[in-house]
């Protein structure tokens, strides 16, 4: 069940881990654009 439970947390992390990288390869994207009421509205919308 321990070694189940570790691959299941690595596979969460590495999913967390593209989703941020996304994130952050977006919004560097709209900074560059120099878009930043959709910066914002992105932020609010995830909610940070």
């Amino acid at each position: 069940m321990r070694l189940a439970n570790k691959a299941y947390l690595q596979f969460y992390y590495s999913i967390s881990d593209l989703f941020y990288l996304l994130l952050g390869t977006v919004m560097l994207t709209l900074v560059a654009v120099n878009d930043w009421p959709a910066v914002i509205n992105l932020l609010m919308k995830i909610g940070i």
